[in-house]
């Protein structure tokens, strides 16, 4: 099995590649674990600033929810818990992150993106559901929260979590404006 996660230094930058191009770069358990010692790893250093991408034709699908079924409450407690304090250190990074997102980004993926300081999108073919959702959490000031997924993560002890993250899965695709269609209208591009 390759490295999940791929590290470069470039001069004044280090570059971490999401290396999981076969699944769309989601965001298994160790790729989460990688990305946190890839952040490690660059506050040791002596660069400057932070690039995520992706190798192949994704940035990040999302969080990986192969073998969801056999995981316990507790495994994905964890599992949240680690990508929350992960997009927290990048968030709160006192140097440049940039993301640079191709085609699919969604779910997990796009609050990576969304994490970064600068964001470049190099594909316009982000779904009109995300991009919407981008959008909005882009113009969101910094330290506001979605309130329902916020107590889903305090409710991360309680049994029952599988069950809570379907009714918030139901309720965030309810909440979304565009149901497929084009928000931006025709000939639109990503600002």
């Amino acid at each position: 099995m390759s490295d999940p996660l791929l590290i470069q230094i470039d001069g004044n930058a280090v570059i971490l590649t999401l290396s999981r191009p076969d699944v769309g770069n989601c965001l298994s358990a160790a790729l989460v674990e990688e990305l946190h010692r890839g952040l490690d790893r660059f506050e040791e250093s002596s660069a400057k600033v932070l690039i995520f991408q992706g190798k192949g034709r994704h940035f990040c699908t999302g969080f990986d929810l192969a073998g969801l079924a056999e995981q316990s409450d507790a495994d994905l407690a964890l599992r949240f818990i680690r990508i929350e304090q992960l997009l927290a250190r990048i968030w709160n990074a006192p140097y440049p992150t940039i993301a640079i997102a191709a085609d699919r980004t969604v779910g997990a993926g796009a609050d990576l993106f969304a994490a970064c300081d600068r964001r470049i999108a190099t594909s316009t073919r982000l779904d009109a559901a995300t991009l919407a959702r981008l959008r909005a959490a882009l113009a969101v000031e910094r330290g506001s929260v979605d309130r329902q997924l916020a107590e889903l993560v305090r409710s991360v002890a309680e049994p029952g979590l599988k069950a809570r993250m379907e009714d918030y899965r139901s309720r965030q695709r309810l909440r979304t404006p565009c149901h497929g269609r084009n928000v931006l209208g025709r000939g639109s591009r990503i600002a």
